[in-house]
């Protein structure tokens, strides 16, 4: 019985979609059920799970999982994604390429087991060409959600569907916004207003009336918020838009009008859902926002899509590897960015006051989620990354001796399993004293000398925040920045790592704000080496 639960609950959201009837360009749904749940996501980017280094870590695949299913247990649930889906970017760097297109079938795979059935694209999804999005919802039986679609048979497109319950008619159609698309691929859709009127046009036909307080019209786009404003200004009776691409975090609808506007966060941190009361007419709909906490996944048991998120993590770790063997090294030999053993000799008071923060243990926390070969996060988690001097590469990050006569490989693969027999057992890195910080860093620089590891770049280092010349401390000429100077330059330093994704505390209303300065002064405080006291 326990290898039919992941089968049995995967297949529990598509329940919803067995009475659709396809009338050519828009889809009819018959359903049952006490009420009717509109959930939504977008501007997922490509995430099926947190990196790992955020303090209150949000999203993942396992907690939307859950939160659908609790949704399910009193609600038919409607599933629509309203764009920036699959990839991180608008761009694919040819060196990912193979990592992020694995990384976007999988997510494709998974949110389509999750219910998903209609699709807005935004520019992000066209990342890897009009062919791989036409190919990734094909094969996992997305429909393109799209009103002005111009192409017809380049994708399975409905203009709209429509779900019924008794007098219940709730009208869906999508809109793709042709501005925010790279420009070869804006011929694949039409005018939005032109072809809004045509599919109303459609609607009517079918039934829909504005005036009916049991019609409902929702439009999914992906233009952003100020577009969506002038959208439902100009179409008063659309009821909801469920937006994207702007990534507008709406606790509560932005309301034009009658038009209630909403969208969720990036990475599938928060999961939308516009709940319909059947026993009711359309004024007694409301609206909720799912923060997608760790601790949502616990309320399934088992949850089989922490399974499905470990061997995601593990092929993509291979993939990502094999790319990286593949690029070049671009540090120069002779001119390497200096590493923290480098300093400790000469700036022994400020090492040990970095060996007690959690920037001195940082990279064990990829380590230990399995992120070790992710340079979307190790940027972060180290010092070098596409710098001159630097590294490019996860296995460049360690340089051992030239006397060295084991392999290289085999040096690293023995180095990474020493490393995690020290860190392996550590649930959070962040949240260990201070003492332990200073006995692991010191661990980990005794395992460098066993290893003959001449520069590691590991791990947030003084070179993070410190700009010194690659001669230090025989450089012959100094920049000279005013105190307010530099600590504006570390404020930046700090913020391009801390962003509110990360660092949501050091924002104001949680992440959705400006900088939160006095919180910044205060963090910047903790981490901030002493003073170095300069001798005549």
């Amino acid at each position: 019985m326990k290898k039919l639960i992941p089968l049995l609950f995967l297949l529990s959201s598509c329940t919803f979609f067995i009475n659709a009837i396809d009338n050519g360009s828009y889809d009819v749904v018959d359903v049952d059920g006490k009420g009717i749940s509109v959930v939504y996501s977008g501007n997922i980017n490509g995430e099926t799970h947190p990196c790992g280094c955020r303090h209150f870590p949000l999203g993942g695949l396992p907690n939307v999982a859950a939160q659908m299913a609790e949704i399910q247990k009193t609600n038919e649930m409607v599933y629509v994604d309203a764009g920036d889906t699959f990839f991180p970017s608008s761009t694919l760097p040819s060196a990912m390429k193979d990592s992020l297109t694995f990384a976007a079938k999988n997510l494709a795979t998974a949110l389509s087991k999750l219910g998903l059935k209609y699709f807005v694209p935004g520019d992000q999804d066209f990342a890897g060409g009009y062919e791989f999005l036409r190919d990734l919802l094909k094969n996992n039986k997305i429909k393109m959600l799209a009103a002005n679609i111009s192409k017809k048979e380049y994708f399975d497109n409905k203009k709209w569907f429509v779900v019924k319950k008794g007098p219940h008619k709730i009208f869906i159609t999508g809109l793709v916004e042709r501005n925010v698309l790279p420009t070869q691929f804006r011929y694949l859709f039409t005018d939005e207003t032109k072809a809004l009127a045509e599919t109303l046009k459609e609607m009517e036909d079918y039934g829909y009336k504005k005036d009916d307080p049991f019609s409902r019209l929702i439009i999914v786009s992906n233009a952003g918020i100020d577009p969506d404003k002038e959208l439902a200004k100009a179409n008063p009776q659309i009821d909801w838009i469920i937006g994207a691409h702007s990534q507008s975090f709406t606790t509560s609808p932005f309301e034009t009008g009658n038009t209630k506007l909403v969208q969720v966060l990036s990475r599938n941190h928060y999961l939308g859902e516009i709940k319909i009361d059947v026993t009711k007419d359309k004024k007694g709909d409301d609206y909720k926002m799912h923060e997608m906490r760790q601790e949502v996944g616990k309320k399934i048991d088992p949850n089989p899509w922490y399974e499905f998120i470990d061997k995601h993590k593990e092929t993509l770790s291979k993939i990502q590897k094999e790319e990286q063997e593949k690029m070049t090294v671009i540090a120069d030999e002779n001119a390497r960015i200096n590493s923290a053993a480098s300093c400790i000799d000469c700036h022994s008071a400020q090492a040990d006051k970095w060996q007690t923060t959690a920037h001195s243990n940082a990279y064990a926390t990829l380590v230990n989620a399995k992120e070790e070969n992710n340079l979307n996060c190790i940027g972060c988690h180290s010092v070098g990354l596409n710098k001159k001097g630097g590294f490019k590469t996860a296995k460049e990050m360690l340089i051992f001796s030239d006397d060295q006569k084991e392999d290289k490989n085999k040096l690293l693969a023995n180095y990474m399993t020493d490393l995690k027999k020290t860190f392996g057992k550590i649930p959070s890195i962040r949240k260990l004293d201070m003492a332990k910080q200073r006995e692991l860093n010191k661990k980990w620089l005794a395992q460098d000398s066993k290893y003959k590891v001449t520069h590691n770049y590991m791990n947030v280092q003084c070179m993070n925040c410190h700009d010194k010349h690659v001669d230090h401390p025989f450089e012959n000429h100094k920049m000279e920045l005013t105190d307010a100077q530099k600590k504006e330059a570390m404020q930046d330093k700090c913020l391009s790592c801390h962003d509110p994704d990360q660092s949501p505390e050091w924002y104001s209303q949680g992440g959705k704000g400006n900088v939160d300065y006095a919180k910044l002064d205060e963090m910047m405080k903790k981490v901030a080496c002493p003073k170095k006291v300069e001798e005549n």
